[in-house]
């Protein structure tokens, strides 16, 4: 299955582990093959991976000029407290910027202020 010249079947095992998490082996091999393959960006798969939550994997592929997209990203996770409280987002947030701004603007009540 193609979208614009891109395999896209690594979507509906994505989709289907957010609803049952008894299918999250069948995602992350779609979603490690459409990396290897270059078939999703890696911004989205990073989407995915939070989503699914797989801190490991998303923190492996973070990219710090994803400042909006991480932000939001977490803002969005429904497990969002234990990923935004792992030392590794608060590494990447500061490689990003985001604890400057925190520091002098106030913290997101489910992020933890660096010690």
């Amino acid at each position: 299955m193609t979208a614009l010249g891109k395999d896209v079947s690594w979507i509906e095992p994505a989709i289907d582990a957010l609803d049952d998490p008894s299918r999250m082996d069948a995602a992350i091999a779609a979603l490690e093959s459409a990396r290897q393959s270059n078939a999703v960006a890696p911004n989205t798969l990073f989407l995915f991976y939070v989503l699914l939550g797989l801190a490991d994997h998303a923190f492996a592929i973070a990219d710090p000029r994803w400042r909006t997209a991480v932000s939001r990203t977490c803002g969005c996770s429904f497990r969002r407290r234990r990923r935004c409280a792992d030392v590794r987002f608060i590494e990447l947030a500061g490689r990003m910027g985001l604890v400057g701004y925190w520091e002098r603007h106030g913290w997101p009540g489910l992020v933890a202020q660096k010690a």
